[in-house]
Parts: C-alpha cells; sequence; structure tokens
C-alpha cells in the first residue's frame, strides 16, 4: 500500500512538520553514531584477538622464503606443490622507480628527444567557460543551466531546549 501523502496548509502545520524533521535529523544521528561504535569496537575487538595470527602467519612465511631461497636449486619448477599447499616464487609486473623530482625528469626526457613519454592533459576550463556569451556557449554545443532547488533546513538543537522555549 503506497504511503499516504502529507498535506501542510498553514505556517502552524509546516512548524510541526519542520519539528518533526529536525527530531528525524537528531534520531538518526544518533543511531548512528552508536553503529559506528559498535563497528569500531568490534574492529578493534578484531585487531586485538586476530594480532597473534598475524603474527604467526608472517613468522611461518618468512620461514618458508628462507627455507625456499636455501632449497630451491632442488626444485623443477617455480614452485613446490605439497599436500597441504604450495609456495615458491613468481615474476613481479616490472615497475618504473622514477626520480623525485618530476620537474627534473620532464626536463631530461626532453633534453633525449623522448617526448613520446610525456603525458599531456587538456580539459575544459568551467570556470572560464562561465564568463563567455550564451552564443558563444551555444556555438560549442554548452548551455548554461539556471534555476532554484527547494532546501528544507529544520533546526537542529535537542528537543528538551525546545520545550524550554530556547533560541538556536
Amino acid at each position: 500500500m503506497a504511503a499516504k501523502s502529507i498535506q501542510i496548509t498553514n505556517e502552524e502545520q509546516a512548524e510541526l512538520a519542520l519539528h518533526r524533521l529536525g527530531s528525524i535529523q537528531r534520531e538518526r544521528r544518533s543511531m548512528k553514531s552508536a553503529c559506528d561504535h559498535t563497528i569500531s569496537a568490534a574492529r578493534e575487538d578484531l585487531r586485538v584477538k586476530s594480532n597473534p595470527l598475524s603474527l604467526e602467519k608472517r613468522r611461518l612465511e618468512a620461514a618458508l622464503e628462507r627455507y625456499a631461497k636455501a632449497d630451491r636449486k632442488r626444485w623443477t619448477q617455480k614452485s613446490l606443490k605439497l599436500v597441504h599447499g604450495q609456495f615458491g616464487f613468481r615474476k613481479r609486473p616490472e615497475r618504473l622507480v622514477l626520480p623525485k623530482s618530476e620537474e627534473k625528469l620532464l626536463d631530461d626526457l626532453r633534453k633525449h628527444n623522448l617526448q613520446r613519454c610525456i603525458r599531456t592533459y587538456e580539459a575544459p576550463d568551467r570556470e572560464q567557460l562561465k564568463l563567455e556569451a550564451d552564443a558563444t556557449l551555444e556555438a560549442v554545443g554548452v548551455r548554461r543551466r539556471r534555476g532554484e532547488r527547494f532546501y528544507v533546513e529544520p533546526r537542529t538543537i535537542p528537543d528538551a531546549e525546545l520545550d524550554a522555549g530556547g533560541e538556536a
């Protein structure tokens, strides 16, 4: 069944609607805060409880790597398959280590005639386009969109302060 539409016909009803919206926002913010706290506590609990396992995992992996490096010459393949799993060595994708100064690198690429290795990025300047006339914008397929949008800003002071006659 569809939700019933709410009708507001005077300022008193508008005030009540804004009051309820403020209450809803506060209640939702409180619920989210409680949920965030529960999630944070659960993550911390997981970190504390799983830390010994993570430490043991790193130690076992390090021991297997030391063993693999020491005994690699006996292997016929790049990995050793055993009953409970396998371990070995994989080629990593090639990675470039660039100098810290990007400006110097760009200068050196230009000096060595490697402009093909320099990326150039062009994009429309929206701020500059806003300064152009509508006719100019239409000529290049851009249109200016104007209008207004509805907004609601209920007070966010607690209900207790409203009941006591507090002002925000």
